[in-house]
């Protein structure tokens, strides 16, 4: 939703991952219009190319931004939104890149935590599914200090969905089959990375998990294909 415009809404989407192109998009819907159903005033303008399917939203020092990550680089893209609609990206180049050499590379959430202070980002590797952790300050508007933690479920496993909990002191994903929690609390410390990978514990058990959402309940639901509760 727009700041200071309450009848405002941005829609921005990805395309599947196929191909060489692919696109991040957004449609900007105005609440005011039909009788207060809304009307859709714009669609599918282009916001860049090259992009992989992950977007967040996050706080940013005078309002909101979009997060975005390009393909076959290491770069984040970070849209401020305003009264005056999506402005000027903003480069953050860190991490790990984001490879052409499979699809996967490109597929997966991201998310940052309510706090503003970690963003999460899952990565299919060849024979390896990590994620990756950041400091993110949206005062100064930097994201550093990459972190890639293993979560010990080799191919054919896919980590997909990922999501913070309410106080940011938990990391949970998921692979096809399974939902994983790690704790955060070590984060910071000498051995970070190591006492992050020991907390590790597997949730749930299934088949055809999903993406995780942290809902305004406080509640993290977890989308399941096939199912619609």
């Amino acid at each position: 939703q727009a700041p200071y415009e309450s009848t405002v809404i941005y829609i921005i989407t990805t395309e599947e991952i196929e191909g060489d192109t692919t696109f991040t998009s957004y449609t900007i819907v105005d609440m005011k219009h039909d009788g207060a159903n809304g009307m859709v005033v714009a669609k599918n303008i282009p916001l860049y190319m090259n992009s992989t399917e992950r977007l967040t939203v996050t706080d940013f020092f005078n309002g909101i931004s979009v997060l975005g990550h390009e393909f076959d680089n290491n770069t984040f893209r970070e849209y401020p939104v305003t009264l005056t609609g999506i402005g000027t990206p903003i480069y953050h180049p860190v991490g790990t890149i984001h490879s052409r050499n499979s699809d996967d590379y490109a597929k997966g959430y991201m998310k940052i935590n309510s706090q503003d202070s970690r963003i999460a980002v899952p990565l299919q590797e060849e024979t390896e599914n990590i994620v990756e952790i950041f400091d993110y300050d949206a005062n100064s508007d930097s994201i550093s200090n990459p972190r890639r933690i293993n979560i010990d479920e080799a191919a054919p496993a896919r980590i997909y969905g990922v999501e913070f909990s309410p106080d940011g002191s938990n990391l949970f994903v998921t692979t096809q089959t399974q939902l994983i929690q790690f704790e955060l609390d070590s984060l910071d410390t000498d051995d970070e990375i190591a006492d992050v990978e020991a907390t590790k514990q597997i949730v749930t058990t299934g088949t055809n998990f999903g993406a995780l959402q942290l809902g305004p309940d406080g509640q993290i639901y977890m989308a399941v294909d096939g199912e619609t509760t």
